[in-house]
């Protein structure tokens, strides 16, 4: 078999540190013919032609400074030359120009000739989406795969260590590509969803931009945080509208040209770079373009506008907005004019969601804002926050009933006494006040602690009173690890609480259909949901719907907003006041024991998991008005004589004697 030629069409930052890479494997590989033509866009350098710097001196100066190339990379000035015979061909522009060198090279390549698209962004044809992979096989007639992922071009030119995803249809060309592009430092996976490795690629910078905004403006990493797991729910959902040639997988974005590269665009790439300027400046895009990157184009704003075209195309502009009081997490442009760049719309790429986690409610936020928008002199929207509603004044409670204490028999506390239990408090308490607590001196000093904490318990000690002493109590791990020492068995009990669970999911939903009034809720959500994993969803609704099965009362168990209830016993307080929010993934409640606040969880399955362990930590009797939906949970998740359930198992619902109809 003749060696395959190879062409790299692109010498920009990227394309010079991955011409290091392909150069390299060419001189290695007996696959590949030796020497590698990389087109270079003609440019005078200090009174020097581009080309000649780099083919005398290995170096493309003005792109990738400090980084030699290898010799056998031939920079060529003119397109249709460097591209003769090529096999392989590597495109790596910006995705504005991909048009402009199709037409030009389109009947000088070989007809069966492979390209691989490293170009991130989309653009718009006549059907709305059109991935630059489509754009080139439509005008040149060749078969397409493309690069993705976290590849910062110094950190891959510096030979540091990465990976990255390649999306090839083809079981052919797949290995080839990978020999082709994989050094000890520069990791490949292949997958076959090249469709939705390529959007990863693109919807990134969108992403990006919106954390370069984060920054700008000052919100911190917290909020930071916030819009980078917002936006990759958004990617996961603009995939599965868009990308129809076979199921989008949610494992595709757990690839390295998806959450990873996400993560890497968002803390080092340039459109975060360019997004904090332009916050913290007021220049324009192309003022900034030339001051930061060299006159490189930014990939973030133009593709966001090209998003926002597709969805006016697909009149889903108003459908992604979406209802604030639903949490809709969809596409919400902010879109700004640059005035000194011919009226050009630049999207800033911000979801409705990400816009209230940016500003929380807070109206000073809010403001900082809009004056921020209104510098630009041509502000074309105008963000608008609900006022938040203020807590409901709590209900005090004449009386608290007394806890009857479960019968069981105290451990030994032999070997301690107050002076060692003191130093292993002291201890804990230390490492609470930590941000980064030494996990295992904690687990050590809760081990030592622990008979001497069920005796003080047993005798009366207040749950107020013990996770003051205590602190680690106060988090859904402590308490499950306290679950785990009270009643020891194989394996971690809330994973195989979760598995065991999971099983019987379906039957719980079917039995809540008709007996659970908040049944709608669950179905509305889950037709919202697009960037949601519906299994999750499904978990979530059947711990919720398990008092309605049992003919119990819940309102006693979980509440809407930040009510205080008369009960002490364990309950869970959502605090926003809509039953869609409860099963979305991420849904903030307050777990109080004894109306004392532990902590806030983000997620009602864990605050339902975190409560029932409390009532074993603190040594609680079970409620009348929740005996039979614990009891029931005690039997899946801590009774030693239950086995864990195979997919396809169901539990006997009449255990414990409730009968299920």
């Amino acid at each position: 078999m003749a060696a395959k030629k190879v062409c790299i069409i692109g010498s920009g930052n990227w394309g010079s540190a991955i011409a290091k890479i392909v150069g390299a494997n060419a001189a290695k590989y007996n696959t590949f013919d030796n020497t590698v033509n990389m087109w270079v866009f003609e440019e005078m350098v200090n009174g020097r032609k581009l080309t000649e710097i780099i083919n005398t001196e290995h170096e493309n100066v003005k792109y990738l400074p400090g980084r030699k190339l290898p010799p056998n990379v031939v920079a060529v000035p003119d397109l249709l030359e460097a591209v003769k015979g090529a096999d392989i061909l590597i495109f790596v522009i910006p995705h504005q120009f991909v048009s402009r060198v199709c037409d030009t090279i389109k009947g000088n390549i070989k007809t069966d000739a492979v390209g691989m698209s490293l170009i991130k962004g989309v653009d718009e044809g006549p059907d709305g989406l059109k991935l630059i992979s489509d754009v080139i096989r439509d005008k040149l007639g060749i078969t397409m795969t493309v690069l993705m992922g976290a590849n910062l071009a110094n950190e891959v030119a510096d030979e540091k260590f990465c990976e990255t995803t390649i999306g090839c249809k083809s079981k052919a060309h797949g290995p080839l590509l990978k020999e082709l592009m994989q050094t000890q430092n520069f990791r490949v996976t292949v997958v076959e969803e090249a469709d939705v490795v390529e959007i990863c690629g693109a919807l990134k910078n969108i992403v990006a931009v919106g954390a370069g905004f984060c920054d700008g403006l000052d919100f911190g990493d917290n909020t930071k945080a916030a819009v980078i797991r917002l936006g990759l729910m958004e990617m996961i959902a603009f995939a599965r509208i868009f990308c129809t040639a076979s199921p989008v997988s949610p494992a595709t974005f757990l690839e390295s040209c998806g959450v990873a590269d996400l993560i890497t665009t968002c803390y080092g790439g340039r459109n975060r770079k360019i997004g904090e300027a332009f916050a913290r400046t007021g220049k324009t895009i192309e003022e900034l373009e030339k001051e930061l990157l060299n006159g490189q184009k930014l990939q973030g704003p133009a593709t966001a506008a090209e998003v926002h075209q597709i969805l006016k195309h697909k009149n889903l502009v108003e459908k992604y907005r979406g209802s604030r009081s639903r949490r809709r997490t969809k596409v919400f442009p902010v879109a700004v004019h640059d005035n000194d760049v011919d009226g050009e719309t630049v999207d800033c790429g911000l979801t409705e969601t990400m816009v209230s986690y940016l500003f929380q409610g807070s109206f000073k936020k809010q403001v900082k804002f809009n004056q921020f928008v209104c510098k630009l002199k041509e502000p074309v929207v105008t963000l608008t926050l609900e006022p938040v509603p203020p807590k409901e004044s709590q209900q005090s409670s004449s009386a608290i009933p007394s806890f009857v204490v479960i019968n069981y028999k105290a451990p030994s506390v032999l070997g301690e006494d107050p002076s060692s239990i003191e130093a292993h408090v002291n201890v804990l308490n230390s490492q609470y006040q930590k941000m980064q607590p030494d996990f295992r001196i904690v687990r050590d000093g809760m081990q030592q602690t622990f008979a001497w904490r069920q005796k003080e318990i047993a005798d009366g000690m207040t749950v107020e009173d013990t996770v003051t002493k205590y602190p680690f109590l106060r988090t859904p791990i402590g308490l499950c690890d306290e679950l785990e020492r009270i009643h020891p068995a194989t394996g971690n009990l809330c994973q195989r609480f979760n598995e065991g669970f999971k099983c019987i999911v379906p039957k719980v939903l079917q039995l809540a259909q008709r007996k659970c009034p908040l049944f709608q809720f669950y179905l509305e959500t889950k037709e919202e949901a697009l960037t949601e994993d519906l299994p999750d969803i499904d978990f979530r609704a059947a711990l919720i719907f398990l008092p309605y099965i049992f003919k119990e009362n819940i309102d006693r168990f979980i509440t809407l907003g930040e009510t205080d209830l008369d009960s002490p016993y364990p309950t869970i307080q959502l605090t926003d006041r809509d039953w869609n929010v409860a099963f979305a993934r991420r849904a903030p409640n307050i777990l109080k024991v004894d109306h004392i606040e532990l902590f806030r969880n983000s997620g009602i399955d864990e605050g339902i998991i975190s409560a029932f362990c409390t009532y074993f930590v603190f040594n609680l009797a079970y409620p009348r008005h929740l005996k039979n939906t614990l009891m029931f949970l005690q039997s899946v998740k801590v009774d030693k004589e239950w086995t864990l359930l195979k997919p396809g198992d169901e539990m006997d619902f009449h255990r414990n004697g409730h009968l299920l109809s």
